[in-house]
C-alpha cells in the first residue's frame, strides 16, 4: 500500500499521529491530506447522511452524467434515506461532481477507457409555503377597482404644525417681518390646498411651541430681538387668529392645541432652570387662553374646541375625529429626534398625560423635519422650524435648517401625506 493509499485509509487520524507512523513530515502529511480532499471519490462508496430536513449523500457512482433536475435521477438515495423524493429540493451550491478515466477490460481481451462520474450534495425539506410567480399572477391584475376607484365619505383629520415661530428673533434671515412673511406665504398656500381638497371633518391648528422668542433663554436677546416682550404676544395672538379664522370654515371642527416649551416659559432669571412657577405658566398657553376667552365673547367660529395640557402636564393626547389619538409634547424633554421613542415610552409606562394611548407623537424644538416608529408602531414626528435661523448654531455645528413648515393628515391610527411648506 503506498503512502498516499495509506492516508486516505486513516484519514480519520491526527496529521501528528500520520506524521509519526509514516515518519513524514507533518507538512507532508497536510499536502497529502489535501490530495485526498480534492481527489474524487473512487472507492464507490456511497455515504448518505441527515435527517427529516435535510439529507446530504457523496459517492454516488455513474458512467452517465446526471443532470440534477432530472427525474429518477438520485432515486437510490431517497431510497435508502426512507424519504420521499417529491418532499425534498437540491441545493444547488452544494451539487459538485468529478469525473475521471478509467481502464477497463472488454470482452476481446483489450483494455478500454471508461469515463466514471462521481457526485455529492445536500437536499434540504421544501418550503410548504413557496410560492411561484404563477401564483401570485392573479393578485397583480388589474380589475374594476383600477379604473373605478370608489369614493368613500372622507373622515381623515388634518394637522397644521406651527412649530418654533421664535417671534420677536431677528437672525440671519431677518426679523419679525421676514418671518410673518413666511408665515404668511405658507398659510396661503395651504388653504389654497385645503379649499381645493374640499375640507376636512377636523383640521387641527398645533402650536408646537416657541411661538415667541422670549428674553430670558440668552442674554443676547436684549440685543437682537426686535420686538418688546408684549408686542411678541401680541404678534403671536394676531398669527394665530389669521389662521384660525382661515381654517374653521373649512372644517366640521378646528382644535387649537398649544403646549408649554421652553422659550415661552415664564421665568425668574435667564436660564431654563429659572421656570417661575408650574409648567402651564407659559407664555404660549396664556396665548391660547386669550384667543379662547375672546372667541367665548363672540358668535363666530363656534366649531372652534381649545386644548392644552392640565397644569402640571408639558403634554397631551388628543383623540381626533378620524379616531387616532395624536400626542402633543415641545421635544425640550430629550435631546434628540432619535430619543423620542425613549421618552413616549418613559412617558407611557408611567400613565403620564394620557401617553400610553398615544398613535402619532408630534413634536419641535429640534429644528428638522424627522419621522421615525416605536413600540407597538406609533409613529414619531418631529416638525422643521419657521424662525429666522440660528447663526450661532450654524457657527459651532457648521449646518443650518431652511424654514418650513409641515401639514398632514391622520387616518385611523396613523398619519399620512406628509407635506413640507417652504
Amino acid at each position: 500500500m503506498d503512502i498516499l493509499e495509506y492516508v486516505r485509509n486513516n484519514f480519520h487520524k491526527s496529521v501528528p499521529e500520520l506524521a509519526r507512523e509514516l515518519q513524514r513530515s507533518e507538512r507532508h502529511i497536510r499536502r497529502l491530506k489535501q490530495r485526498v480532499r480534492e481527489a474524487p471519490n473512487k472507492s464507490g462508496t456511497l455515504t448518505i447522511s441527515g435527517d427529516q430536513d435535510e439529507i446530504k449523500f457523496s459517492g454516488l457512482e455513474s458512467t452517465n452524467p446526471l443532470t440534477p433536475g432530472s427525474a429518477g435521477a438520485f432515486v437510490k438515495i431517497f431510497e435508502l434515506a426512507g424519504a420521499s423524493p417529491e418532499d425534498f429540493e437540491l441545493v444547488q451550491d452544494t451539487f459538485k461532481f468529478s469525473t475521471w478515466q478509467q481502464s477497463k477490460a472488454s470482452e476481446d481481451g483489450e483494455r478500454d477507457l471508461v469515463q466514471l462520474y462521481s457526485y455529492k450534495g445536500t437536499f434540504r425539506k421544501r418550503n410548504p409555503h413557496m410560492l411561484s410567480l404563477e401564483d401570485v399572477e392573479p393578485y397583480l391584475e388589474c380589475n374594476d377597482r383600477c379604473n373605478n376607484p370608489s369614493k368613500e365619505p372622507r373622515t381623515d383629520t388634518f394637522v397644521i404644525a406651527l412649530s418654533d415661530l421664535q417671534l420677536g428673533k431677528y437672525d440671519e434671515r431677518g426679523g419679525t417681518p421676514e418671518t410673518l412673511q413666511r408665515v404668511s406665504n405658507i398659510l396661503d398656500q395651504v388653504e389654497s390646498a385645503v379649499r381645493e381638497h374640499g375640507g376636512y371633518k377636523e383640521i387641527i391648528l398645533y402650536d408646537v411651541g416657541d411661538i415667541i422668542e422670549g428674553f430670558t433663554n440668552t442674554t443676547a436677546q436684549q440685543q437682537t430681538n426686535d420686538l418688546s416682550l408684549t408686542d411678541q404676544l401680541r404678534t403671536a395672538q394676531r398669527v394665530i387668529l389669521n389662521a384660525i379664522h382661515r381654517f374653521a370654515p373649512l372644517a366640521d371642527k378646528l382644535t387649537y392645541v398649544s403646549v408649554p416649551s421652553n422659550h415661552c416659559q415664564v421665568r425668574t432669571a435667564t436660564g431654563n432652570k429659572n421656570r417661575s412657577n408650574s409648567p402651564d405658566d407659559d407664555y404660549g398657553i396664556m396665548i391660547l387662553d386669550n384667543i379662547e376667552m375672546a372667541m367665548s365673547l363672540g358668535t363666530s367660529h363656534t366649531n372652534v374646541e381649545f386644548v392644552r395640557p392640565t397644569k402640571w402636564e408639558e403634554a397631551v393626547a388628543i383623540p381626533t375625529a378620524d379616531g387616532t389619538v395624536l400626542g402633543c409634547v415641545h421635544g425640550h424633554q430629550f435631546n434628540a429626534p432619535i430619543r423620542a421613542g425613549d421618552w413616549l415610552a418613559d412617558a407611557a409606562l408611567s400613565g403620564r398625560a394620557g401617553m400610553n394611548t398615544v398613535d402619532v407623537l408630534v413634536f419641535g424644538h429640534h429644528h428638522n423635519f424627522f419621522m421615525g416608529v416605536t413600540g407597538r408602531g406609533q409613529q414619531l414626528i418631529g416638525c422643521p422650524t419657521l424662525d429666522n435661523g440660528s447663526a450661532w448654531f450654524s457657527n459651532n455645528r457648521g449646518s443650518s435648517t431652511p424654514p418650513a413648515m409641515l401639514t398632514f393628515e391622520l387616518y385611523k391610527g396613523r398619519s399620512k401625506a406628509w407635506r413640507i411648506w417652504e
